[in-house]
């Protein structure tokens, strides 16, 4: 009997296949008996449900925290398109007022 673990450690899902192989291999030769058999694949159920729940859980709060990120990211990548922005229309301004003050300057002369 193999059972594979998906997690983000993988030395736990080893031990863990490990584990239940030694079991089989007990069970094959005889060492373990009727309800040993089934309060181990009993326990082990549980361990993967357990685990199982683990992993959803710390997958939905990774997937929040990327989110957060992910927003904050956004919201920051706004604020500096919006001071890039300031920024240039102020530099046009002044070039703008440059202009109007040379073309002005013409005016007067004329």
């Amino acid at each position: 009997m193999y059972a594979w673990v998906a997690d983000y450690s993988l030395g736990y899902a080893i031990v863990f296949i490990i584990l239940l192989n030694e079991i089989s291999v007990s069970i094959a030769d005889g060492h373990l008996e009727g309800d040993s058999v089934i309060y181990l694949h009993f326990s082990s159920m549980i361990y993967l449900s357990t685990r199982y729940s683990r992993m959803q859980e710390n997958n939905k709060t990774e997937l929040e925290r990327l989110e957060k990120e992910k927003h904050d990211d956004f919201v920051n990548m706004l604020k500096g398109l919006i001071v890039n922005q300031a920024g240039y229309a102020e530099k046009m301004a002044n070039v703008w007022e440059t202009v109007a003050e040379e073309t002005s300057a013409y005016i007067r002369k004329s």
